[in-house]
């Protein structure tokens, strides 16, 4: 076993008292592959013919994904007590191992899974947890034979080379029983954790819906009329938006003009200027007093980062290329992961538009429409940059 011990994640030579080591054949000599077929279909029709994907990386037997193959189709057959180990796959998901747990019909398998009927003494689920732990701690990557795209454990090395830890029948019927038990408990919390985690997002669209109807906190228009104050509204605020708007628009338009060697002799050029649409409100519920509705762009600069859509040339190691699996939550940018782009790239944008502090970014594939805002960061391209124009105006 000294080549084995190499990649064997336990420790053979200190085993409780009555446990023995052997090699998986030792104990289990009733082992079978079973059978390739190119005659299945999804419809029920015939006998189910398990494949890999039948066993999840938890060790749990999946039905959710099932071939069917005729009745007359191989002669492999498996029944409660078998342990399915599956014996091609890629080299990160061979070994996979689950067992039958309850009586079953007829049901075959296919030859990338290899069969086990352990015999009176030997529990399947001690095996098939054994073997699934070897799994998870990477243990057939060693002990694969690697092929184009995939790799194999063949039933005979399986058998002969493997090692299983055997315990007295009692203790095996006991680890199984509180493996499972455990399990259960786990699935019971993960299961609650998910019922968490909506109610959670369901409670923050709930906050965020009651913000943007004016109902989170009390208006500015009803503390200061408890006041007895004045306080500036939303048509006035966006009054002082517009004028900086065009304000700003005229000295960018300026700045190009003079740049190109054209300055302006009189100022008809101010005409081209666009006045920012009205939005469409029919239907929309009334808001409260002293807010208005307004079009984004009246408020900001929208840019496309990439307006040719073509897909950038990516680097190993460049600033960030932000897209949707960058938004980390509900709340950050993960600057760590995702691609990368040249800095020519980078150039290219920086000389078409300024990046500006409160900027955010939102996705326009995927998830789309999904946005985060960026405080710190400036050598990033992303995907949709939204740059808010008066520096009173909060992003968020």
């Amino acid at each position: 076993m000294s080549v084995i011990k190499d990649f064997y994640p336990l420790n053979l030579d200190e085993l409780p008292l009555g446990w023995e080591a052997v090699i998986v054949g030792q104990a289990i000599p009733d082992i079978q592959s079973g059978f390739p077929s190119g005659i299945h279909n999804k419809e029920g029709l015939g006998i189910p013919h398990l494949r890999p994907m039948n066993v999840s990386r938890d060790g749990d037997l999946d039905l959710g994904d099932v071939k069917y193959v005729p009745p007359t189709a191989g002669d492999s057959r498996v029944i409660k007590g078998d342990v399915l180990f599956n014996n091609t796959n890629s080299p990160e998901l061979i070994g996979k191992t689950t067992y039958i747990r309850t009586p079953i019909p007829e049901t075959t398998f296919s030859n990338h899974m290899t069969r086990l009927r352990p015999p009176s003494g030997i529990h399947p689920g001690f095996v098939a947890y054994q073997l699934h732990f070897l799994w998870m701690k990477g243990y057939f990557r060693h002990r694969c034979t690697n092929h184009v795209n995939q790799a194999s454990i063949s039933s005979s090395a399986l058998s002969s080379s493997v090692p299983l830890i055997v315990a007295p029948p009692e203790e095996q019927d006991r680890i199984v029983a509180e493996i499972e038990k455990q399990f259960t408990r786990l699935d019971a919390a993960t299961g609650a954790l998910k019922r968490v985690q909506a109610n959670l997002k369901r409670y923050r669209a709930s906050v965020r819906k009651a913000a943007c109807e004016g109902r989170l906190v009390s208006t500015e228009a009803e503390l200061a009329s408890k006041d007895g104050r004045d306080y500036e509204p939303a048509d006035k605020l966006l009054e002082r938006i517009l004028k900086e708007r065009r304000a700003c628009w005229e000295a960018n338009t300026l700045a190009k003009m003079k740049a190109a060697g054209k300055p302006p002799k009189d100022d008809r050029w101010k005409q081209n200027y666009k006045d920012p649409v009205a939005p469409d409100i029919r239907g929309l519920p009334t808001l409260p007093e002293g807010w208005t509705r307004v079009r984004l762009d009246t408020i900001a600069e929208v840019i496309d980062p990439n307006p040719s859509h073509r897909t950038p040339k990516y680097v190993a190691d460049g600033p960030a290329f932000v897209s949707a699996e960058n938004f980390v939550g509900e709340s950050s940018i993960d600057f760590s992961v995702g691609r990368r782009v040249s800095l020519d790239v980078l150039n290219d944008q920086i000389n078409r538009f300024e990046i500006r502090s409160g900027a955010f970014v939102m996705s326009r594939y995927g998830t789309i429409g999904k946005n985060m805002q960026d405080t710190t960061r400036t050598n990033i391209l992303p995907f949709l940059l939204i740059s808010t124009y008066p520096s009173n105006l909060s992003a968020s």
